[in-house]
């Protein structure tokens, strides 16, 4: 499993963008239906154009990881949005059962604004991997990404129990060489 961690990333963005990008392209076939739904639900149907786009721009810029925090932060609120707004009454289960699906892919994306891309993406320097190994566990710091705040440092401490076992991340920043700060060197 260990092997395919870093494609896990990649695979998360498209699978959690896939249906907006899905969305995006039904509502341009059934163009007409869409905006009688949302003038019925109360969202003026000239929206319909700019929801489009939207839809599918975002899920692209995720898949791609192109301002992947920024877009999904917008992302999570637009869903939060649509299941407010589409998704009542909550006494009906299969309205129900949609707006907590809302829910669940909003809390993905905020998963995305806190964690951000992860591997995999179009855009960004891989960071430089540093290991220093102690007895009882092994700490591996990563710098150098554009993505990551200047001068900051992200902690993965594994306990060697299992190579795969991975107990703690963090991201904080650090000032002055990292290398004096964590080794001592």
């Amino acid at each position: 499993m260990q092997a395919f961690i870093p494609y896990f990333s990649t695979i998360g963005r498209i699978l959690i963008s896939a249906i907006f990008l899905l969305s995006g392209i039904s509502k341009t076939s059934a163009f007409e239906a869409t905006e009688g739904y949302m003038a019925a639900m109360g969202v003026p149907a000239e929206m319909l154009p700019i929801v489009i786009v939207f839809e599918m721009g975002a899920a692209i810029a995720v898949i791609i990881g192109f301002k992947t925090r920024v877009v999904a932060f917008m992302l999570a609120g637009f869903t939060l949005l649509t299941a407010v707004l589409f998704h009542n009454p909550l006494g009906d289960q299969v309205q129900f059962i949609m707006f907590m699906k809302n829910i669940a892919i909003a809390g993905g994306f905020l998963f995305l604004v806190a964690n951000g891309p992860g591997s995999g993406t179009m855009f960004g320097i891989k960071p430089k991997n540093t290991t220093v190994v102690t007895s009882d566990r092994t700490l591996c710091f990563e710098t150098g990404s554009p993505r990551m705040a200047p001068l900051a440092l992200r902690v993965k401490v594994a306990i060697k129990q299992k190579p795969d076992d991975i107990t703690y991340t963090h991201l904080w920043p650090v000032p002055g060489h990292i290398e004096q700060l964590l080794c001592g060197s």
